[in-house]
């Protein structure tokens, strides 16, 4: 269990994060129960945990672009990223653990109706293992049921099982 307790970070300038709702500080949350209702504090609190430097070894496993900030802002989204980097760690976490590249055309025809180009894709390569893999979609997918995003469905009409995770910008 982690640690939803408010704390005073002296060597990052005295920063005193936050969770969105202010009101829900104190008391021990499971990872998954953590994750669902998007607190900060005790994922910041499994960032001391974890260390920089296991997280910046997974960053760079998943070929992010940009680096990942050796501070512990980096832990509640503040290192870039795009969308096709989120997508290729998403994708993870369905695909049992295996980074697959994205690509965005699949085949070319001409009007003959001949491929002229059809994309091969990569071999997936082992980024996590199954267990870890299948126990992250399992918490992204509490979230969409019973956290943040459980409005996503009935919002949008989605009818299938779907995972997710909901998060704040920096000046909500």
């Amino acid at each position: 269990y982690l640690s939803n307790e408010p704390v005073v970070l002296e060597d990052f300038e005295d920063w005193s994060p936050e969770n969105y709702d202010k009101s829900n500080q104190g008391g021990r949350y499971s990872m998954a129960a953590a994750l669902s209702k998007s607190l900060n504090l005790p994922t910041l609190h499994l960032y001391f945990q974890v260390g920089h430097n296991k997280l910046n070894r997974l960053w760079n496993d998943f070929h992010f672009k940009g680096t990942l900030p050796d501070n512990p802002s980096a832990a509640l989204g503040t290192a870039e990223a795009n969308m096709v980097e989120m997508a290729r760690l998403y994708s993870a976490f369905a695909n049992g653990g295996n980074r697959v590249e994205a690509y965005y055309i699949n085949r070319i025809l001409d009007k003959e109706g001949n491929v002229i180009f059809e994309h091969k894709p990569e071999k997936p390569s082992r980024i996590m293992s199954e267990e870890n893999a299948t126990v992250m979609r399992q918490m992204l997918e509490r979230t969409v049921k019973t956290g943040t995003a459980v409005s996503i469905k009935s919002r949008f009409g989605v009818r299938r099982e779907i995972a997710g995770k909901t998060g704040t910008g920096q000046n909500y």
